[in-house]
């Protein structure tokens, strides 16, 4: 019996031992490549970088490099395909994408930036940029190595390409969205709160909804109630200002307790707008629940012309208000 109870514990100091060498190596794997972000600062000018070595591409001579870094990117922009064809489009990038910085100037009269980022989900991905194919498209060579155990850290990449321009003649580039053209469709997203106090729930909501039709341009993102002061909360969704002021306007105006006010104001990306155009023509759902504990419910959906109960568990002391048809 001790004998196998000394096995055992023989093959568990060695598991640990393989632990203990592999987090090791993770640990020199990872100083090796701050150590290179140091030593190839002089190409770049990112803290908190590492740059691949400039390279060209066999058959053009466009030269091409990479960037890691890990100060991260604007998560309001979706695109990750730029050309960069004057000096005003390459000033919006670094805007909106601030930090990054070219070392050196480029001729862009002569040449097109191509800049391709890319979001990993540890810096222990190694993302190898490998050339530039020029056919009839500009597209890049990308292959990603990613380890077996990776570090708990996000790495953001910028790929980057310097393209003579006689070499795009007749290449399609309508996949590579203008720095400028970017930033021109970004919206503001207006976040609208409507508390009610002196209405029942049906009362309420007829409000909301009677001035959001009126208004338009306007959808109710969620609802939430407390039963400890019978408070009705609306929280609404807008991109369009003058909308926003028309009907905190009207429903402020009312002889009633309700009050409107923007919550916030979000710069969002034009395919979020596209979302939320199409979501003022989608079909309301015929059912959904109210749980008074949490207070909150999602996707909205008008229960007027609904036969509403009042139920209570027992068992989780929840109660809930159920809108069925």
């Amino acid at each position: 019996m001790k004998k196998k109870e000394n096995i055992a514990l023989i093959i568990i100091v060695i598991i640990l031992v393989l632990l203990i060498l592999t987090l090791i190596g993770l640990v020199v794997f990872r100083m090796s490549k701050v150590q290179n972000s140091v030593g190839n600062s002089g190409n770049n000018n990112i803290n908190d970088i590492y740059v691949n070595d400039i390279k060209t591409t066999k058959n053009t001579s466009a030269e091409f490099f990479a960037v890691q870094t890990h100060s991260g990117f604007n998560d309001t922009i979706k695109s990750n395909q730029y050309k960069i064809t004057t000096k005003e489009e390459l000033e919006k990038f670094f805007e909106l994408y601030e930090g990054f910085e070219l070392s050196k100037e480029y001729d862009l009269s002569n040449n097109t930036i191509f800049i391709q980022t890319q979001v990993e989900g540890s810096g222990s991905i190694d993302v190898k940029f490998d050339g530039v194919n020029i056919n009839k498209k500009v597209e890049f060579d990308i292959n990603i190595v990613a380890p077996e155990i990776g570090t708990a850290d996000m790495a953001y990449w910028y790929l980057v390409a310097i393209i003579p321009n006689n070499e795009l003649n007749g290449v399609d580039v309508s996949d590579w969205k203008s720095p400028i053209e970017i930033n021109n469709s970004l919206k503001n997203e207006y976040t609208i709160t409507v508390e009610i106090m002196d209405l029942t729930l049906r009362e309420s909501l007829s409000i909301v909804e009677e001035h959001v039709k009126e208004v338009g341009n306007i959808r109710i993102q969620k609802f939430s109630f407390s039963p400890l002061n019978y408070k009705k909360t609306y929280t609404l969704i807008s991109y369009d200002e003058n909308s926003v002021n028309q009907l905190i306007q009207n429903i402020n105006n009312q002889e009633t307790e309700a009050r409107a006010k923007v919550a916030s104001t979000e710069t969002k990306d034009n395919s979020e707008f596209e979302s939320f155009k199409e979501s003022l023509n989608q079909t309301i759902t015929p059912y959904y629940q109210i749980d008074l504990w949490s207070s909150t419910i999602n996707n909205y959906t008008s229960w007027r012309n609904y036969s509403w109960k009042r139920e209570w568990n027992s068992r989780t002391f929840k109660c809930r208000w159920n809108f069925a048809k």
